[in-house]
């Protein structure tokens, strides 16, 4: 048997990143939902008959509607995946409804509610609430509903942000559409997370739910689920290769830029579209590597490192 050992040098190299604290990150962070917001009202002028005139004078009204919420809060800095104050912002908002509603006044004249508008304003907020984020997509988020009779007319308001039509606004994560959710583990950094949300069981509990008549409201349903979907801003720099002489990372930009890769005394500047991702290559031989894109810096230090190949041949 023959056998010869070839001892041979590889020109691999291992590259890491120099040591960083939190990590901050810019996110476009949205949020589409849509529920369903009920109200049962019974008001009972002449309740068991007091008068024994055979009758209770009873109004009633039964509303049902269906909406749908969008908003975008259009940059929120995000640090390791907290944010360290609370964030406000006007958010770029939607909210539509579609109503069914019956009404019956105390003489017994029947009536239709339908929807008037619906308008979500006003400034949004994003704030790290205990381990949860919350996103309250506006100050006000008011769905108009008006109701005819054939010898009457009138309107009603009902803000889907108020606890049971009290005026103060509870505290962030309290309110009936506030969305809280959580990063998935690791997930903090990558390009784009969608995030599943749903109101709680504190949300959709019959005191809390958002009323026009708290009064004489007898039963309150109330629901919605929907996602908010976090897209990073913040240019993405992947953990460079050496291969040979030639230096390699991946870059994608929300929008158009130009990273600067510097190698030793090698620079080269690249251009990347919006929302592609390239693979930018610099020949060079160098300790350190840094990838400049805008206000975007990160440097990598490279170790070399020899191993041994050993061949047999019988």
């Amino acid at each position: 048997m023959l056998q010869r050992t070839l001892t041979v040098a590889l020109a691999a190299a291992a590259l890491s990143a120099a040591p960083a604290h939190a990590e901050t990150i810019d996110y476009r962070i949205g949020l589409d939902m849509a529920g369903t917001w009920s109200e049962t009202v019974r008001a009972d002028l002449d309740p068991d008959d007091v008068d024994h005139d055979g009758t209770e004078d009873v109004a009633q009204r039964d509303t049902t509607t269906q909406f749908a919420l969008t908003a975008v809060m259009p940059g929120v800095a995000l640090r390791d995946g907290r944010v360290p104050k609370p964030h406000h912002d006007v958010a770029q908002t939607t909210l539509t409804q579609q109503t069914a509603s019956s009404t019956v006044d105390f003489y017994g004249t029947a009536g239709t509610c339908f929807p008037q508008s619906a308008d979500a304003s006003g400034g949004g907020t994003i704030a790290s609430v205990g381990d949860r984020l919350v996103f309250r997509a506006s100050s006000d988020a008011v769905l108009n509903i008006e109701c005819a009779q054939p010898f009457a007319r009138w309107s009603m308001a009902v803000d889907l942000l108020r606890v049971a039509a009290i005026n103060d606004v509870p505290a962030l994560g309290s309110a009936p559409i506030d969305a809280a959710f959580t990063l998935p583990a690791r997930r903090f950094g990558h390009w784009r997370v969608t995030v599943p949300v749903a109101a709680s069981a504190t949300q959709r509990a019959f005191e809390r739910c958002p009323r026009e008549d708290p009064g004489h409201t007898i039963a309150c349903p109330f629901d919605w689920k929907g996602t908010v979907t976090l897209e990073r801003l913040t240019p993405e720099i992947g953990m460079p290769r050496v291969r040979g002489r030639d230096v390699i990372v991946d870059v994608r930009c929300a929008t158009a830029c130009a990273p600067v890769v510097k190698a030793g005394a090698q620079t080269k500047r690249f251009t990347i579209a919006p929302g592609a991702k390239r693979r930018l290559t610099l020949r060079a031989s160098a300790r350190r590597v840094t990838v400049t894109v805008g206000a975007t810096r990160r440097t990598f230090t490279v170790n070399r490192s020899v191993r041994t190949l050993r061949q047999v041949n019988r």
